[in-house]
């Protein structure tokens, strides 16, 4: 993560506020150096759930030994940083943010609930692994899940309330494009991506003129109805730092994305969004 932060421009000591849904691995290593241990975030509030803390740090003993490596690397690390924030229940965590308990996949796994004006996206963490299984097949578990049964009726009620809310939803494991919307289909769900894919040719903006003949590559465009959510967009290359506009087709794409500040495109490319300023 330090190697694609640094790719992207965007300074660790900047960061203020850290929200994690859950303590698996492949969640909160990034917080953590690989061989010592030593923070990577010392500046930034670090909101976690209070169950998921809570269950972490009980003796390892009481934990199933598949987990307890992990367990003790979590306990020799979040125990003695001061600058981890436990919140209970469903509750605001920052500006726009609100934590709600999603339990199942691990015990205080918890999802987040994003709010910009009229406009909500849950975002559901790991509540829903692979989403062209399990969101078709909601009752299907997972063996990642630590309470299997749990996990099934939390992806329920996730899905239901976002229907009923009318929210975007967004799944950790899902894929890109991994935001969209969901519907009841049968006994199940369906997800319906938010993105699409439109083609254009790159170009590199050299003082208001273009050149042209560059190869055909691939880049997001947004729903309209949620595009005004999008301040700042950029697409960044495995080792390049973007900075400057360039982007062909931009008529195609909605005002707010057009507007956007977007770095030249590359054929493998990572789109960055800050989005959802409250």
């Amino acid at each position: 993560m330090a190697q694609s932060m640094a790719a992207a421009g965007i300074d660790p000591k900047a960061v203020k506020t850290i929200v994690i849904s859950h303590f698996h691995g492949d969640h909160i290593s990034g917080l953590m150096a690989k061989e010592t241990n030593a923070q990577m975030f010392p500046d930034a509030e670090i909101i976690v759930p209070a169950a998921e803390l809570k269950w972490w740090t009980q003796s390892v003993d009481a934990i199933p030994k598949a987990r307890q490596g992990l367990a003790q690397r979590i306990q020799a690390t979040f125990p003695t940083w001061k600058n981890v924030k436990p919140i209970d229940g469903e509750a605001d965590v920052a500006p726009g943010i609100r934590a709600i308990p999603a339990h199942g996949h691990t015990q205080g796994h918890t999802a987040h609930l994003i709010s910009s004006g009229g406009r909500q996206l849950l975002v559901t963490a790991d509540a829903t692994n692979i989403q062209a299984l399990f969101v078709k097949n909601p009752e299907w578990q997972a063996a990642f899940d630590h309470v299997p049964d749990q996990a099934v009726e939390t992806r329920k009620k996730l899905f239901d309330r976002a229907i009923t809310d009318k929210a975007m939803v967004a799944g950790y494991h899902w894929g890109l494009p991994n935001v969209g919307t969901i519907a009841k289909d049968g006994n199940g769900y369906a997800f319906y991506t938010c993105s699409v894919i439109v083609k254009h040719a790159r170009r590199s903006w050299r003082r208001g003129r273009s050149r042209k003949g560059a190869p055909q590559t691939l880049a997001p465009s947004f729903c309209h109805e949620e595009a005004h959510h999008v301040h700042h967009a950029r697409w960044i290359g495995p080792l390049a730092t973007c900075k400057r506009p360039s982007l062909d087709g931009r008529a195609l794409l909605p005002p707010a994305v057009r507007r956007a500040p977007a770095c030249r495109p590359y054929p493998a490319f990572r789109l960055l969004l800050r989005t959802w300023s409250p």
